[in-house]
């Protein structure tokens, strides 16, 4: 009802759409200058005269990821851990890029300090966010986060970030040629986590269609990115196919973010529209369970 906060919460999750626009629009008009080459990957044009909007763009998702609440705990600790993801992808450039077919607007850069300066200061404030956190949730939800399906995500995402902060100050050798890709990956993992999650909502909560979106955006994600994995497993970084996947796949989780920003514009979370549903039309709730504590409905 407070409308002050009902439009924050609204710009907050149209944000990621305009920033992926913005994105998308640095790296298209730099394959213009480029003549329409395309490099090999989004994250290539680290290295071009696009990194500064890379880079922002990266950051500002992170935050957006961060800062949502989510439909539940569950949702909530993995779009934490792909927000914080999200900064390593684009503090971290991509190595092993063959950008000589586009290397007409280059932009040299000195990554070893750039790395060093910037990834130290994302662990800094990385913990600084997680212990406000957890002040927070103090003193509001805490209790959801017991959930033992919760508790072991939180352990898993807990053990990829152990690694590669391990990594950064044991082996920064293997930092450099490494953590771009596991934040990657793992961050994409995390959301298509959060799409099948909101599918087992929806499905719960009697919205088929919403249901069916979820589903078919979240099978599109898998292929795509078990095609990046093997593609750039088996050939050259250059390849211009991943270039295009990745395109695809960001498409994908921007589809994914416009279907549940649609779908929850007037409502908190599922968990009130599933309450507002059940006062119009009698329906019963969910059952109480793991899917139902999981997916929020």
């Amino acid at each position: 009802p407070d409308p002050v906060a009902r439009d924050t919460y609204r710009y907050l999750r149209v944000a990621p759409l305009v920033v992926a626009l913005f994105l998308g629009t640095s790296v298209t008009l730099q394959r213009g200058v480029d003549g329409g080459c395309s490099l090999g990957s989004i994250s290539a044009y680290y290295f071009t005269a696009a990194h500064s909007v890379f880079v922002a763009s990266l950051c500002v998702i992170g935050v957006c990821l961060i800062a949502n609440q989510g439909n539940s705990a569950f949702e909530d600790v993995v779009l934490n851990f792909s927000g914080f993801l999200a900064f390593l992808v684009a503090m971290v450039p991509m190595v092993g890029a063959d950008l000589r077919p586009c290397s007409g607007t280059l932009v040299q850069y000195d990554t070893a300090s750039a790395i060093t300066n910037n990834v130290t200061a994302v662990f800094i404030a990385a913990l600084a966010a997680e212990v406000l956190r957890w002040v927070v949730i103090g003193r509001a939800r805490n209790q959801d986060y017991r959930h033992p399906v919760v508790v072991i995500t939180a352990a898993l995402g807990y053990a990829v970030v152990a690694r590669i902060v391990w990594q950064f100050f044991r082996d920064q050798t293997w930092f450099v040629a490494n953590a771009h890709n596991w934040a990657a990956v793992t961050m994409f993992v995390g959301i298509i986590l959060v799409i099948l999650t909101n599918a087992i909502g929806a499905y719960l909560n009697r919205d088929r269609t919403w249901a069916l979106g979820y589903v078919l955006t979240a099978a599109l994600m898998i292929v795509l990115l078990v095609a990046v994995v093997l593609i750039t497993a088996g050939s050259s970084v250059n390849d211009t196919r991943v270039f295009w996947i990745e395109v695809v796949l960001i498409a994908s989780f921007g589809l994914f973010w416009g279907l549940q920003t649609f779908e929850l514009w007037d409502y908190r979370d599922r968990a009130q529209k599933t309450e507002v549903r059940a006062e119009q039309t009698g329906l019963p709730t969910p059952q109480e369970g793991v899917l139902k504590e999981v997916s929020g409905a």
